[in-house]
């Protein structure tokens, strides 16, 4: 049998009981690194005179992403025109990229089709020297 453990209807500093679901569970393997600790202080003063905070260089994926929280659409002097300039610059890189690809694999066909040339072309200028030295000698 468990024992129920009754709770106020409102606590506060006299009352105040700490229970289970007063604290988060964490999910996942933890990423802290023993002896990396810095208070809020010494990030701080980093951080005024100019050091870089220490971030993670690993990408890190939430599948539980909450996008309902994404405030880049919700600054007040965010309109209609910031989506389309944003689109077209998406789709304006798209683009680079797709031609940058064409032109790597064009110029890489043309490379192996010269390759292929100057292979036929050799060979044909050896058979033509051949012959030469052939009627030279008769």
């Amino acid at each position: 049998m468990t024992k129920k453990i009754s709770v106020p209807r409102f606590r506060g500093s006299t009352n105040y009981k700490s229970l289970p679901q007063d604290y988060e569970t964490p999910i996942g393997k933890s990423e802290t690194v023993p002896g990396e600790g810095r208070t809020v202080r010494e990030l701080l003063e980093d951080y005024t005179s100019g050091i870089p905070l220490p971030l993670s260089q690993e990408e890190f994926y939430n599948p539980q992403a909450n996008f309902e929280t994404d405030t880049t659409t919700r600054n007040p002097d965010f309109d209609l025109t910031d989506v389309e300039n944003i689109v077209e610059k998406q789709i304006l890189t798209e683009a680079k990229a797709e031609e940058s690809k064409r032109a790597k694999l064009e110029e890489k066909i043309d490379d192996q089709k010269s390759e292929e040339s100057t292979d036929k072309g050799s060979s044909e200028a050896d058979e033509q020297q051949k012959e030469k030295l052939s009627a030279d000698e008769s």
